[in-house]
């Protein structure tokens, strides 16, 4: 049977498309498909508005005539008054989806790239369904490329877990040379990889160093920005014989720090700036033939995050402990209730390797519950 002319028209077609964007959106959500289509001004505004009535119950024939060959369903509310049947609610049921298709000249349904992609991770990618489900909120593209490369590629992640790169170059070793596909996607790198922060830069991990003038022969990590500056001040007091190391923005694996293009080091003005210090100092933290022996210490924060921070560090410098004289003041402080409740959910750590950290500041964190700063100290 060929299709009547009046099918053609634009009231007509505006139906008859919302029906197939209708099905599309219940494939594309993945909802039970109950073909059911509510009638009114917003789903069919061309016939609601329309000036004349005869206009609307012409409209009206041509959709009870569709229903009588198969199309779908008219169901009305019941009517206790006389009412046309367009004033009972209609709905529509049981669409036809081939002969909506075949009308419209929407013959399948455009697959769309998130679609695809979400298909490539439930299939492709080697993780438990709590990580697919995070990395299908992902969408990556890339030209010439599907989902289904572009997932297999991700696989490859966890090789380079430990290796000290950059993000940019991870994402050039992964997505053939192209260096930019993982920039503000640390979080989807973290997720497959199974840690809080993405072990990989945009930038080298940026030092600040004091270097006291009279020498040193230990090296102390500091975690904030304003007890670094205060300890640059108070060089000859309990800081005497220390350099001084603020890591700016530090996050994931120590081990970049430890190489030349995964650090860049920035000399305070108030120590010493001589060649031989700064070289010297470059060449112990950079494995270059200097004096490997030197102690190393690291002081931050009275909380999990910063035993985070040591925890890290010791898998590059591996004699570094917890800088007593910074923690046994907060650690007093804490056992006589001047600690804080903490501001945001961190991650309880139970070891570090450092003994001190281990026996004595973590089991106190466990039993108060509280947080310390460390410019209480």
């Amino acid at each position: 049977m060929s299709a009547p002319l009046w099918l053609e028209k634009p009231a007509m077609q505006a139906l008859l498309h919302k029906l197939v964007n209708r099905l599309d959106d219940e494939v594309l959500k993945g909802k039970p498909s109950t073909h059911a289509f509510k009638l009114d001004s917003k789903s069919w505004p061309t016939f609601f508005a329309a000036e004349f009535e005869t206009e609307r119950e012409i409209l009206w024939s041509h959709l009870a005539w569709l229903a009588q060959q198969g199309w779908f369903e008219i169901k009305l509310t019941k009517s206790t008054s006389p009412e046309a049947d367009y004033e009972r609610k209609p709905r529509l049921l049981n669409l036809h989806i081939e002969r909506l298709r075949e009308a419209t000249g929407r013959l399948e349904r455009i697959v769309s790239a998130t679609e695809l992609w979400r298909e490539a991770v439930r299939n492709k990618l080697h993780a438990s369904d709590d990580i697919k489900q995070q990395v299908a909120r992902s969408l990556i593209e890339i030209s010439d490329r599907s989902a289904d490369e572009i997932v297999e590629r991700l696989n490859m992640l966890p090789a380079l877990a430990n290796a000290p790169l950059l993000l940019r170059q991870v994402s050039a070793e992964l997505f053939w040379t192209k260096s930019k596909i993982l920039d503000k996607r640390q979080e989807l790198v973290a997720i497959i990889l199974g840690l809080e922060e993405c072990p990989f830069p945009l930038m080298p991990v940026q030092l600040q160093v004091f270097l006291p003038k009279q020498g040193y022969d230990s090296v102390l990590f500091i975690e904030n920005q304003t007890t670094f500056e205060q300890a640059i001040r108070e060089a000859d007091g309990r800081f005497s014989g220390l350099a001084i190391i603020f890591a700016a923005g530090f996050k994931g694996s120590a081990k970049r720090l430890r190489l030349r293009s995964g650090s860049s080091l920035y000399f305070s003005v108030e120590g010493d700036l001589s060649s031989a210090a700064t070289g010297k100092f470059a060449a112990w933290l950079y494995k270059d033939g200097g004096d490997n022996n030197l102690s190393s210490w690291f002081w931050g924060d009275l909380d999990y995050a910063g035993m985070g921070i040591l925890q890290t560090l010791k898998n590059s410098f591996i004699a570094l402990e917890a800088w007593q004289p910074g923690y046994a003041p907060m650690l007093e402080a804490l056992r006589n209730g001047g600690g804080h409740s903490p501001e945001n959910i961190q991650k309880k750590v139970e070891r570090t390797g450092c003994q001190y950290a281990d026996n004595i500041l973590i089991p106190a964190l466990h039993t108060i519950s509280k947080f310390v700063d460390q410019e209480i100290a």
